[in-house]
């Protein structure tokens, strides 16, 4: 078993996910948790790409890793419409 590295993919989705909570923070919720929800759909796109871009993405299968990923996206994205912020 090769140790884990985590490659470009990894940091970007790192990044932009700390931006949606600054966004959630010192914003609005509601759009820092649509941000969150890009961030997500982001992830799932980045892991459709290669092996050596995705490295530290990659957890599971890579159809049960977008399946999962854009399942939580529309998770998040129905969880704030409908509660009342």
């Amino acid at each position: 078993m090769r140790p884990a590295r985590l490659g470009p993919a990894w940091w970007t989705i790192a990044l932009a996910s700390v931006v949606a909570l600054l966004i959630a923070y010192f914003g609005s919720l509601r759009a820092g948790g649509y941000a969150l929800a890009v961030v997500l759909l982001l992830a799932a796109f980045l892991r459709l790409l290669p092996a050596s871009v995705t490295d530290g993405l990659a957890v599971r299968s890579r159809m049960v890793d977008v399946l999962t990923l854009c399942g939580f996206a529309l998770a998040i994205v129905v969880i704030f419409a409908v509660v009342k912020i």
